[in-house]
């Protein structure tokens, strides 16, 4: 398991810990439904997709997609940079350690930082998405300790973009062509192609999707920032859904000097593909980390966390504005819509 996983865990964990510690799942999702750009720039005359540039895990000797980056540029400076999207982030940031290198060469950029009490923020910036799409913001939080340092020849990571930037858009997160893309109105020949799932939440923070496996219905966390796995929850959890609560370890790994442990169903209680509305997923392996039992304070609410792995072979459409989530299959060319790959 790599540092990128590790990494993953601890940021969800605390998010789940965030929502359901407290007495009000609703109420904790309105305070963490943030709105950071006040202006997003959309030239409709095509989709403008940005490609999608995948970091990659090694689970159980296997390598795997992880992290999915978007190639971007910041105003004020035309260097290459890349951030990661992360649906579960529920703020957009950027990261002081690379905005502190681009200031070598380009001062100028550091004139819109700023400090409040030992938090970083940058202000009246645009993040250009590609040749169509501008996000525009009059503050974006900054994280000290994160970043480059040093700028390689390869683009460097500058934050992350995660929830907020969807807004009154659509987002298309497509897999089959790695790519995605943002749009304010969605095509009427890609609406046709998409079947729209019955009953998403969407409009809040987190983005949680109904799914069944079995006879059994399961609310899942969709968060693009985690890919390696299909499923995955607390231990507690999973024992619920072992065969006399016995469950093994899948794999495991050492960080800051403690070891991580991944763990599986010996005999799973549930079986079955999993669905989603009427989408066959296939068989799904659920796995468990200590890190997530906060969710057993959630009772139905949510049962874990779900990624990029179960719709590799689909486009996805989430338009939070109208709560509505769609699906197309791999039987889809952007050629039909007028659309291309820009940067």
């Amino acid at each position: 398991m790599s540092v990128n996983l590790f990494k993953m865990l601890r940021l969800t964990a605390f998010i789940l810990s965030t929502l359901f510690l407290a007495s009000s799942c609703g109420m904790i999702r309105n305070k963490m439904t943030v709105t950071t750009f006040n202006r997003v720039d959309i030239k409709n005359d095509k989709i403008h997709y940005s490609p999608i540039e995948w970091s990659l895990d090694t689970i159980n000797g296997k390598i795997r997609k992880s992290a999915m980056y978007i190639p971007v540029r910041i105003m004020g400076d035309e260097r290459n940079l890349k951030m990661q999207l992360d649906l579960g982030a529920n703020s957009s940031v950027l990261y002081m350690k690379t905005i502190n290198a681009l200031g070598v060469d380009n001062p100028s950029l550091l004139k819109n930082v700023s400090v409040n009490k030992g938090r970083y923020s940058y202000s009246n910036t645009g993040i250009i998405i590609n040749d169509g799409t501008c996000l525009y913001a009059d503050r974006i939080p900054a994280l000290a300790a994160m970043g480059d340092s040093t700028l390689a020849e390869a683009s460097a990571t500058i934050g992350t973009l995660g929830y907020d930037i969807i807004g009154d858009n659509v987002l298309l997160i497509d897999f089959i062509n790695d790519s995605i893309a943002i749009t304010g109105k969605l095509p009427v020949e890609i609406e046709r192609m998409a079947t729209f799932i019955r009953n998403p939440d969407l409009k809040k923070f987190p983005v949680i999707l109904p799914f069944k496996m079995g006879n059994k219905k399961l609310r899942l966390f969709y968060d693009t920032g985690s890919s390696s796995f299909q499923i995955l929850t607390g231990t507690k959890r999973l024992k619920k859904v072992s065969v006399n609560r016995e469950i093994e370890v899948a794999d495991s790994a050492s960080s800051w000097g403690r070891t991580i442990y991944l763990y599986k169903a010996e005999n799973p209680k549930i079986k079955g593909n999993l669905f989603i509305d009427k989408y066959d997923l296939g068989k799904i392996d659920i796995i468990g980390t200590d890190n997530l039992n906060p969710l057993s304070l959630a009772g139905k609410y949510i049962f874990g966390i779900t990624g990029n792995e179960i719709f590799r072979n689909s486009i996805l459409i989430i338009d939070r504005k109208n709560n509505r989530f769609g699906i197309i299959r791999n039987n889809y060319s952007k050629t039909e819509s007028g659309s291309e790959h820009t940067r």
